[in-house]
């Protein structure tokens, strides 16, 4: 056999092998981040039953939200990345395992977009989905440059620009939180409530926060910066209509919070 049908049929060989990657072996690949993460969370978050559903329960809710099977596999991937990225990190106010806090920022969107009956397309619910879970990631990873590493997340979810609204939800540790807003005001829609759903759940037991100097900078960063930005013009005129109600009920859940903060700030006896 000459050299050139040798090399003709790797050629055949190598894309009928790619298309069998691409078209057959993506659910099999699915089934193994489902396992996976179903084993991580088993193990590793949901040690306590009041907390949160279990993780039957909770990639129940993801694949009953009509996303299509491989979209599936790239939420239960970045569940599995946000698994692997906080491994270790607490909640400083409760001691929780961190995982638990973008997992209800997740379930809370999901449940507000159900709510309002709200129409977005299957790719554009997994891409909400998934900056919901990964919001905090490309801040706490400890390995990677942080915009390197939303690339590589972009990369291996196959998302077009997530890395670019990865970027732009992040708060970089060298950036004053004013300007992250100030920055934040130009992003779309759908990370607007991503971004206040995680500030009710940040702020709802900040009242926990044993240490008096950092509740006394909480209460200061809401009052000064979070504050201010839900009542920016821009934030209403550019929120779907039917979502407008979401930033009304984040201001009064923020303020209620900060208010009762401040009252047990307030009775804290003072340093002499």
């Amino acid at each position: 056999m000459s050299p050139y049908i040798l090399f003709l049929l790797a050629e055949i060989f190598l894309l009928v092998y790619s298309l069998c990657l691409t078209f057959r072996l993506k659910p099999l690949l699915c089934r193994k981040y489902i396992e996976t993460v179903s084993e991580e969370v088993h193990v590793s978050l949901f040690k306590n039953d009041n907390v949160l559903p279990t993780e039957v329960q909770f990639i129940g809710i993801i694949c009953s939200l009509g996303v299509g099977y491989e979209n599936h596999g790239k939420i239960l991937y970045a569940l599995y990345l946000a698994i692997k990225v906080h491994d270790g990190q607490k909640r400083y106010t409760t001691g929780e395992n961190y995982i638990c806090h973008p997992i209800r920022v997740v379930t809370k969107v999901i449940e507000i977009l159900q709510f309002i009956r709200f129409d977005v397309s299957p790719d554009l619910l997994t891409r909400i989905i998934i900056l919901a879970l990964l919001h905090d990631v490309v801040e706490d990873n400890k390995r990677y440059r942080r915009r390197n590493f939303a690339h590589y997340i972009e990369r291996e979810l196959d998302i077009e620009d997530l890395a670019r609204d990865l970027m732009a939800i992040t708060h970089l540790k060298t950036e004053d939180y004013g300007d992250y807003l100030e920055r934040f005001r130009d992003a779309r829609w759908y990370m607007w409530l991503i971004k206040f759903v995680d500030f009710v759940d940040n702020y709802q037991d900040i009242h926990l926060d044993k240490d008096h100097l950092r509740l006394a900078k909480r209460i200061a960063k809401c009052r000064d910066d979070i504050l201010p930005f839900l009542e920016h013009a821009t934030i209403y005129n550019r929120m779907p209509s039917r979502l407008a109600y979401v930033v009304d009920e984040v201001h009064m859940k923020l303020l209620s919070s900060v208010s009762d903060a401040e009252t047990l700030l307030d009775a804290f006896p003072q340093d002499k």
